[in-house]
C-alpha cells in the first residue's frame, strides 16, 4: 500500500503538450520519487477527478498555491520487502535513465 513517504518508481511518462501550461518538472519513467502527499486532484486537461501525488523530488507551484499532481497510474510501488537479490535482478535489467529535471 502506498503512503506518505513511499517510494515509487514511473511507469508511465508521456503527457499531453498543454501540461507544460502547469509545469516542466515532470515525472520520468524509470525514476524513482518519494510520495509528499495523496489527493484527489482535477485533470487540467480532461476535468476528470482521480488519485495523484504530489512528488517530493518534482516542483511545479500552481498559481493557485500547491504543487502539481500526477496521476497515481502513472506510478508502482517500490516495496521495502523486496530482496537484494531482486533489486540487483532489476538494476542489470534497467536501461539506466537520467532522472534529473
Amino acid at each position: 500500500m502506498i503512503n506518505i513517504g513511499s517510494k515509487v518508481i514511473c511507469v508511465y511518462d508521456r503527457f499531453p503538450i498543454q501540461v507544460f501550461r502547469y509545469g516542466s518538472a515532470l515525472p520520468m519513467k524509470g525514476c524513482i520519487y518519494t510520495v509528499q502527499r495523496m489527493l484527489i486532484a482535477r485533470d487540467g486537461i480532461t476535468g476528470i477527478e482521480g488519485p495523484a501525488f504530489v512528488l517530493c523530488e518534482l516542483h511545479n507551484p500552481l498559481p493557485s498555491g500547491g504543487d502539481l499532481s500526477f496521476a497515481t497510474e502513472r506510478f508502482e510501488e517500490i516495496r521495502p520487502d523486496e530482496t537484494l537479490e531482486d533489486e540487483v535482478q532489476e538494476e542489470e535489467d534497467l536501461v539506466l535513465v537520467d532522472c534529473v529535471s
